[in-house]
C-alpha cells in the first residue's frame, strides 16, 4: 500500500502497484477508481503515517501530474524570456521590457498552456520523454516566441527580431533540461528503497540483526503457505520482510523452492506486501502478507520477520502462518493429466464478466505434480508469480470488447509445464475478490504436443478436397472437426458468427509447402475489397492439434492465427478474383484443415472451387504480382519470401514497403540494397573484378592460404585444422602465407597502422587486414570481396606465391571467389578446400531450407568454384561421396581428414587429471562427458536425458560437459530442473593447456550428435583428441563416425543418434566390462598416432598440390590451342 497525503490534513490509503502493475493494464483508472470507494473510510491520522515522497510521486494521479507538467511549461516562460533579454544585453533593463508586456502575458501563457495541452505534452511520461518529445517542445518553444513577437510590436515593445529567436532557443533548452533533471531526481526517489542484498536500507543501513518475531510450522511439500502479520499502525508494502529457511524431518536444510529472492545480507526472503482483501471489506491497512511454496522434502519451515526501508517504527502486534487451500473465491477448479513428453498446453473457453469489460477479467492459478504425485516447485514457461501465488496467467478483456450483452469474454491460456510434469491442478480466480465472473460452458484443455508429434507416413503427399463433404476421408475428416473446439482461433471464428466460406482437407509433409487456391466472383462491388482471411489448423499424425508458428500469419487475441488475403482482381472492375496463398505445413504436421472465412455474411460473393496442391519454394513467387498488393499482403509477402529465402522476392518487396514509406521504411531500403550485393555475389558468372597482373617470378615453395580464422585469435575446429596445416607444411620446407578476411578475430591490434598486418608465427606468414574504421558487417557483400581481393594480391606478389589454396569461409565459397580471381590475374593452380557444406551446415536444424532460394544460389555457386578450382579438398569419404555426385571429377577429389597436433601425441598425466576432478568435486564416481560448443546438433540433450535414466536406475555416474554455447543455459536450467546439479558438471570455456587433464578425467567420453548435415559430414576433432589420450568413446551412428569407430567398431562404440534410451544402454553395457573397454581405448590411441598425426597427414598435400599444377597446365594448353 502506498501512502498519500489528502486535502483534509489526513493521509489517505492508495493500493499498491504490485496488484495493478502495467501488466494487468489500466494501473491508474483501476487503482483511481478503488481509492474513490474506499479511502473515504480509511482515514489516518498523520502522525500514525510513515509519508516519503517516493510514495506521493507513485499515487499521484496522472491527470494532476499532467497538471503539474503544465504549469511546469508556463513557469518556465517567464524565465526564458528574462533570460533571453539578459543575454541580449539590450539598451532598455529587461526589467522594464517585461513590464511593458504586462499586457501580453495572460494571451502568452493562455497561447502556451493551449498548446502544450494540444501537443500532449504534459501527459508524456519523464521516462518516455525521448526525441519525439523534445521535437513536441520545439514546436511549443516555436509558437510561444511567433506569439511573444506579435505581441510585442502590437504592445508597442521595441525588441529587435533576434530576441524572440533566442527566447524560443532557451525555452526549449530549459523545458528540455528540466525534464530531464526531473527524471533523475525522481529515479533517486524511487532508488532510495534498495534490495536487501545492496549496501543499504534505503540510507545506506543493513536490515536490522534482530527480527521482530521467528514462526515455524510443520509443512507439506507442495503446498503453499501464507504469512500475515499484523501492525499497530498503517503498514506500507515493502516495509518489513519474511526471511525463510526450510528443513527436512532430520533437521537438514532444504533448499527454498526456485526463484526465491536471496541476498547474502538477508538469506532468501521475500517482501511484505499490504493485504488488498482487507481494504476492500473496509479494514484498516495495517496487514502485510507474502507466501512460500514448501519445496520436496520439506517437513518445516522457519520464517523470520524484519523491519525494511522505513520500517523500523512499525510495531508488529501479531503474526502467523496458515495453509493456502485456494477454495476461497474460486470459480472453477480443474485436473489434467498429462502424457509423456507432452508440450505445450492450451486451456480455452468464455468468461461472462457484466460490465467488467475494462479491467483485468480473472486470474488462473496452476500447480505442477510428477508422475509419483510430488508436487513441482518450478514456474511454467508462458506464466508468472503473481502477488504470493507461482503459475499465474491474468485472463485480460477482449480488447474488441464483449461479444454479447451479459459481458461474454474468451479465455486462452497457453503455457509449457516444468520438466516432468505427469498432471496438473487449475484453479479460476476472479481478479478482484467478490467480482461476478465465471465460466461460460466447460473450459477446455488440449495438450499441444508441438514437435515431439511423429510427421506423417504413407499415403500421398498431398490430397486435398473442394467443399465440406468431398474430402478424401470421411471418417478422418470427422476426427480432425471434432479437435476444432480446442482451437483458439477457431473459437473466435465460432462466437464472433464469423462466415465460413469454404472448408478443405489434405494431408501434409511436415516442412513442406502447400498452395491454396481459390477463385472468387461478384455481381457488384470490387472483391479486392472483401475482407476475407485463411484459417490453417494443423495436425499430428494422431490427429493432435498443433499450434506452431506459420510464415505470413498474424497472431492475435481477437482472432487468433489468420492470415488476411485480398483476392487479385483479374478484370478492371474486379468482379472477378483469385487467390492464392503458400503455407508452410509446421514440424511434427501429418493433416490440416483450411477455412476461407469473411468478416461477415455477404450472399454476393460467389466461391468457383478451393484447391490445394504442393509448391516448391523457389516458385511461391512465380506469378504473383505485387504491384496489386496493398501494404497489408506486402507485409504478409515479405514474411514468406524470409522464410523461403526467395533473395529476388524479398528484395523486390522490401524496395516496395521502403519506397511506401512508414514503419521501418529506412530499414527495408537497406536490406533491398543489402540483398542486391548479395544476389550479385551469388551470380555464378560474377567475380571480384582485378586485372591481369605483371608476370610474376613465383616460388615454388610458397603456398598462399585464404582462410577465415586462426589460432591463437580462435580455438574452434576450422581454426586448429588451418593452424595445423600452415605449421605442418613449414616444418616440412614449405612456406606458407596466410591471409585473413576483415571479419576475421586479429586479436590486440592496439597501435598498429591500418593496413595489412604481417606476423611470423612459427615459420608461417599470418597477414590480417587491420581497417579499425570499417565494419564488413556493414559493407555489401561484393565491395567487401573487392577490397580483400586486392589486399590479398599485394601479399601473393610481395611473397611471390606459386599456388593459391582456398578453404571455406564464413558462408562457404567466398575464399573460393576469392582465389578465383587471383589465380586468373596472376596465372597460378588454385586448390580449393571444401570442408562443410555451408549452404546446409550451421543454418537451424530444419529440412525446410533444402528447397529454398538461398539454399539452390548458395549450392549453384559452391559447384561453380569447385568446377573452376584445379583440385578439390574435402576432409571424410561422406563428403568425397558427396562431391562425387555433385560432379567433382574423382582425379581432381582427394580426402585429406582431420588429425592431432603435437600437443595430443603424448598422454597427459593422471595425477592433473586427478587433482582437476578433485577440484571440481568429482573424484569418486566414474565419470562420463563430451567436450564440444552447445549448439543443438551436438545432441547434449541426449547425453543428459540418458545420464538422467541411469541415475535414475541407480548408476553412482557423474557428468561432465565442457564448453560453451547458445544451448548452454538451457542445458543448465534443465540440470536444475532435474535436481542433478550434484552429479552434472559445466565448466564452460576452459583453458587450451588444461584440455588434455579434461579429457583423461571423463572415464567414457561421449559424442551425442543427432541428425543433420554437420553430424553427417563434417569430422569431429574431440574424438581424435580424446582417443588420443587412452579415453573411450561411444558415438552416434552419424555417416562420419563410422569411419571413425571403425567397420567392427574396433575403435568406438556406436548407438543410434537421437535415441537417449539406447544410448544408456550402450553406456551402461561399456561400463560393465571395464578390459573390454580399456584395450578399445587402447586401439584407438594407436590408430590416431598412426594414421591421424598432422605430421604425416599434411604430407599428403604434396600429391594434391601437383595434381592441381598438372591440371592448370593442361587448361592453360588448351586455352592456348583453342
Amino acid at each position: 500500500m502506498a501512502v498519500t497525503a489528502g486535502r483534509d490534513g489526513a493521509v489517505k490509503a492508495g493500493f499498491p502497484a504490485l496488484f495493478f502493475s502495467s501488466e494487468h493494464g489500466h494501473k491508474t483508472r483501476v487503482r483511481n477508481r478503488i481509492e474513490r470507494l474506499v479511502a473515504p473510510r480509511l482515514a489516518i491520522p498523520r502522525e500514525e503515517s510513515a509519508l516519503e515522497p517516493r510514495d506521493v510521486l507513485q499515487n499521484l494521479p496522472r491527470q494532476r501530474k499532467a497538471m503539474v507538467f503544465l504549469v511546469l511549461d508556463l513557469l518556465l516562460v517567464p524565465v526564458a524570456l528574462g533570460l533571453a533579454l539578459i543575454v541580449q544585453a539590450l539598451p532598455v533593463p529587461a526589467g522594464r521590457i517585461l513590464r511593458d508586456m504586462l499586457p501580453v502575458w495572460p494571451v502568452l501563457l493562455a497561447v502556451g498552456g493551449g498548446l502544450s495541452a494540444w501537443l500532449g505534452l504534459p501527459r508524456i511520461a519523464l521516462k518516455e520523454y525521448g526525441h519525439r518529445a523534445m521535437a513536441l517542445t520545439g514546436a511549443l518553444a516555436a509558437g510561444l516566441a511567433v506569439t511573444a513577437a506579435a505581441g510585442a510590436a502590437l504592445a508597442g515593445v521595441p525588441v529587435p527580431a533576434g530576441t524572440w529567436v533566442v527566447f524560443g532557443t532557451l525555452y526549449l533548452l530549459v523545458s528540455v533540461g528540466t525534464r530531464i533533471g526531473l527524471f533523475h531526481l525522481v529515479t533517486a526517489l524511487y532508488q532510495r528503497e534498495t534490495h536487501p542484498g545492496r549496501s543499504g536500507q534505503g540510507s545506506g543501513a543493513a536490515p536490522s540483526p534482530s527480527p521482530w518475531r521467528r514462526l515455524d510450522c510443520a509443512v507439506t511439500p507442495g503446498t503453499e503457505y501464507v504469512v500475515q502479520a499484523r501492525f499497530a499502525g498503517p503498514f506500507v508494502s515493502r516495509r518489513a520482510l519474511a526471511r525463510v529457511a526450510f528443513e527436512d524431518a532430520g533437521g537438514n536444510p532444504v533448499p527454498p523452492p526456485a526463484g526465491t529472492p536471496h541476498s547474502d545480507a538477508v538469506g532468501h526472503y521475500r517482501y511484505l506486501e499490504t493485504d488488498g482483501a482487507s481494504a476492500e471489506a473496509g479494514a484498516r491497512l495495517n496487514t502485510g502478507l507474502t507466501g512460500f511454496a514448501a519445496p520436496p522434502g520439506a517437513a518445516r519451515m522457519h520464517v523470520d520477520l524484519l523491519p525494511w526501508a522505513g520500517g523500523d517504527s512499525l510495531v508488529l502486534e501479531a503474526a502467523e502462518i496458515h495453509p493456502h487451500d485456494g477454495a476461497q473465491g474460486r470459480v472453477a477448479t480443474g485436473e489434467l493429466e498429462l502424457p509423456r513428453g507432452a508440450g505445450h498446453v492450451a486451456l480455452t473457453g468464455a468468461l461472462i464478466a457484466g460490465d467488467r469489460a475494462e479491467e483485468p477479467l480473472a486470474r488462473l492459478r496452476l500447480r505442477f505434480f510428477d508422475r509419483s504425485g510430488q508436487p513441482i516447485i518450478a514456474t511454467a514457461e508462458g506464466l508468472r508469480r503473481d502477488g504470493f501465488h507461482d503459475n499465474t496467467a491474468i485472463i485480460a478483456a477482449d480488447p474488441l470488447g464483449p461479444r454479447d450483452d451479459r459481458g461474454t469474454h474468451p479465455l486462452r491460456v497457453r503455457f509449457r509445464p516444468p520438466t516432468g510434469t505427469q498432471r496438473l491442478i487449475w484453479s479460476l480466480y476472479p481478479a478482484e475478490e467478490g467480482a461476478d465472473v465465471r465460466l461460460d460452458g466447460a473450459l477446455s484443455v488440449a495438450v499441444l504436443n508441438g514437435a515431439s508429434a511423429a510427421p506423417g507416413t504413407g499415403g500421398a503427399r498431398l490430397r486435398a478436397a473442394s467443399g465440406a463433404t468431398s474430402a478424401p476421408d470421411e471418417d478422418q475428416i470427422a476426427r480432425l472437426r471434432a479437435r476444432l473446439p480446442q482451437d483458439p482461433a477457431w473459437i473466435t471464428i465460432a462466437r464472433r458468427g464469423d462466415a465460413v466460406l469454404a472448408e478443405i482437407a489434405l494431408t501434409v509433409v511436415p516442412e513442406e509447402w502447400v498452395t491454396i487456391e481459390a477463385r472468387l466472383s461478384r455481381d457488384a462491388g470490387r472483391l479486392d475489397r472483401a475482407r476475407l482471411f485463411l484459417l490453417p489448423v494443423f495436425f499430428d499424425a494422431a490427429d493432435g492439434l498443433l499450434e506452431a508458428d506459420i510464415p505470413g500469419c498474424s497472431s492475435s487475441s481477437a482472432l487468433g492465427r489468420h492470415r488476411l488475403v485480398t483476392p487479385m482482381p483479374e478484370d478492371d472492375r474486379a468482379t472477378q478474383a483469385r487467390l492464392s496463398e503458400p503455407f508452410r505445413a509446421p514440424e511434427g504436421a501429418a493433416r490440416a484443415l483450411f477455412y476461407l472465412v469473411a468478416n461477415h455474411v455477404d450472399p454476393g460473393i460467389r466461391l468457383e472451387g478451393l484447391t490445394a496442391r504442393p509448391a516448391a519454394p523457389h516458385t511461391l513467387f512465380d506469378a504473383i504480382d505485387i504491384s496489386r498488393m496493398d501494404r497489408a499482403r506486402l507485409v504478409q509477402a515479405e514474411t514468406i519470401a524470409r522464410a523461403v529465402w526467395d533473395l529476388p522476392a524479398w528484395r523486390t518487396i522490401s524496395r516496395a514497403l521502403g519506397v511506401m514509406g512508414g514503419d521501418r521504411a529506412a530499414d527495408r531500403l537497406r536490406r533491398a540494397e543489402a540483398l542486391t550485393g548479395q544476389l550479385t555475389e551469388l551470380d555464378t558468372g560474377w567475380l571480384p573484378e582485378l586485372p591481369p597482373q605483371p608476370p610474376l617470378d613465383a616460388d615454388p615453395r610458397t603456398v598462399l592460404h585464404l582462410l577465415k580464422v586462426i589460432c591463437p585469435e580462435e580455438g574452434s575446429g576450422g581454426a586448429v585444422r588451418s593452424t595445423s596445416i600452415l605449421e605442418s607444411q613449414a616444418a616440412s620446407g614449405l612456406r606458407p602465407v596466410a591471409c585473413l578476411p576483415l571479419a576475421a578475430p586479429r586479436g590486440d591490434m592496439a597501435g598498429r597502422p591500418d593496413g595489412i598486418v604481417s606476423l611470423e608465427r612459427n615459420g608461417v606468414s599470418v597477414n590480417f587486414l587491420n581497417f579499425s574504421a570499417l565494419d564488413p558487417r556493414a559493407l555489401p557483400a561484393t565491395d567487401l570481396l573487392r577490397f580483400e581481393t586486392a589486399l590479398h594480391n599485394r601479399v601473393l606478389r610481395a611473397h611471390r606465391a606459386s599456388l593459391i589454396h582456398a578453404a571455406s569461409g564464413f558462408r562457404g565459397y567466398e575464399n573460393a571467389l576469392k582465389g578465383l580471381a587471383l589465380a586468373q590475374a596472376n596465372g597460378l593452380p588454385m586448390v580449393y578446400e571444401v570442408r562443410s557444406f555451408h549452404e546446409h551446415t550451421w543454418r537451424p536444424v530444419s529440412a525446410t531450407h533444402l528447397g529454398d532460394g538461398l539454399t539452390r544460389l548458395r549450392m549453384a555457386q559452391e559447384d561453380r568454384c569447385m568446377a573452376a578450382a584445379d583440385a578439390v579438398v574435402t576432409i571424410s569419404r561422406a563428403m568425397e561421396t558427396n562431391l562425387r555426385e555433385r560432379g567433382v571429377p574423382a582425379d581432381r577429389l582427394f580426402v585429406v581428414p582431420n588429425a592431432i597436433g603435437p600437443t595430443f601425441e603424448t598422454l597427459c598425466p593422471m595425477q592433473e587429471a586427478d587433482a582437476l576432478r578433485a577440484r571440481h568435486g568429482f573424484a569418486g564416481p566414474v565419470t562420463v562427458g563430451y567436450i564440444s560448443n552447445f549448439s543443438l546438433r551436438e545432441g547434449h540433450r541426449v547425453l543428459l536425458e540418458a545420464f538422467a535414466r541411469l541415475v535414475a536406475a541407480g548408476h553412482d555416474l557423474h557428468l561432465v560437459m565442457v564448453g560453451d554455447g547458445p544451448e548452454r543455459p538451457k542445458l543448465a536450467e534443465e540440470v536444475r530442473q532435474r535436481r542433478l546439479g550434484d552429479r552434472v558438471t559445466m565448466p564452460g570455456p576452459v583453458d587450451h593447456g588444461e584440455i588434455r587433464a579434461w579429457y583423461r578425467a571423463i572415464d567414457l567420453f561421449i559424442v551425442p550428435r543427432i541428425a543433420d548435415f554437420a553430424s553427417d559430414y563434417v569430422t569431429p576433432l574431440k574424438p581424435f583428441e580424446a582417443m588420443s589420450q587412452q579415453v573411450p568413446v561411444l558415438m552416434s551412428d552419424r555417416p562420419v563416425a563410422r569411419e571413425i569407430a571403425g567397420e567392427r567398431e574396433e575403435r568406438a562404440g556406436i548407438f543410434p543418434s537421437g535415441d537417449a534410451e539406447a544410448l544408456a544402454g550402450a553406456i551402461a553395457a561399456a561400463l560393465a566390462d571395464r578390459s573390454a573397454l580399456a584395450a578399445r581405448a587402447a586401439a584407438a590411441r594407436d590408430w590416431v598416432l598412426r594414421e591421424r598425426v598432422w605430421a604425416s597427414v599434411a604430407r599428403r598435400y604434396d600429391a594434391v598440390y601437383a595434381t592441381a599444377r598438372d591440371i592448370h597446365a593442361q587448361r592453360n594448353a588448351v586455352r592456348r590451342a583453342g
